[in-house]
């Protein structure tokens, strides 16, 4: 029954939110932060729901939240998870710089739901070219162990990423990452990299569409296994209105060492 009541809440939230963003005259005219630009002058840009994040920083004064739902299977471990929601906040601080906050919910195969761990970074614009189309960015993260014992790391670690992207006068986007993870399993660190390629087209000024790979390539004595994993995966965003963008995922596993499948949504709003 009470899976049931936070499901209930989470639509109601999620239904109170669409109105309210598509039905307030002059959305974001003012920033909501007290600083920075007092309007909304860039098409919004979501780090959802691929994997490889965007280039692209949030206005500076303003505040971009992005919310999912996530199911991953693998059937050689039996393994089943739940997280809801993804959450991602950002907040742009200056031009090129904008200060991010993650968590997830999480349940897994005995259906109990607990908190993950708590992200804390920093997305900073390091080169944005009109002219060649081509931008570079790099994220810096640090993970808490501030979730439940059985989702948690257990103990603090960090990753840095380098973002590209790459796009000509159409309706076609190239996009990549590679991060530099230093992972924990047992409470001990272990590197394990990972990288991304993504393929995006535009259908229509609201309608687009993606597919892309990642994998992760973990290293050392600690690491659980050395054995890559790779995935792909595909999906749809749809721009209900300038704020506001709904998505669609899904995804499955290459090799042995990956999990079967994904499937997943969510929504994204800016103030």
């Amino acid at each position: 029954m009470k899976s049931y009541r936070n499901l209930i809440f989470s639509f109601m939230f999620l239904l109170t939110l669409i109105v309210f963003v598509i039905t307030r005259e002059g959305f974001a005219e003012v920033g909501p932060l007290g600083f920075g630009y007092a309007e909304l002058h860039e098409p919004m840009s979501t780090d959802r729901p691929d994997f490889t994040e965007s280039t692209k920083t949030i206005q500076r004064g303003h505040l971009q939240g992005e919310f999912g739902y996530r199911y991953t299977r693998d059937n050689k471990r039996d393994f089943k998870q739940e997280a809801i929601p993804e959450g991602l906040l950002r907040i742009g601080v200056t031009d090129l710089l904008e200060l991010r906050l993650s968590a997830q919910g999480l349940k897994g195969t005995d259906s109990d739901f607990a908190l993950g761990d708590l992200t804390i970074g920093t997305k900073i614009k390091l080169y944005e070219a009109c002219d060649c189309n081509f931008d570079l960015s790099t994220i810096i993260d640090v993970t808490l162990a501030t979730g439940a014992k059985r989702y948690s790391q257990e103990k603090t670690s960090s990753q840095l990423s380098f973002l590209w992207s790459y796009h000509e006068d159409t309706d076609w986007a190239l996009a990549g990452q590679v991060n530099l993870n230093a992972a924990v399993e047992r409470r001990e660190h272990y590197f394990q990299p990972s990288s991304s390629i993504a393929l995006s087209y535009e259908l229509t000024d609201r309608l687009g569409v993606y597919t892309e790979y990642y994998g992760f390539y973990p290293r050392g004595s600690h690491a659980p296994s050395t054995a890559p994993e790779h995935y792909v995966n595909g999906g749809v965003t749809y721009l209900l209105h300038p704020n506001l963008q709904l998505d669609l995922l899904v995804g499955v596993g290459l090799n042995g060492r990956a999990d079967d499948s994904f499937i997943g949504s969510g929504i994204t709003f800016r103030l």
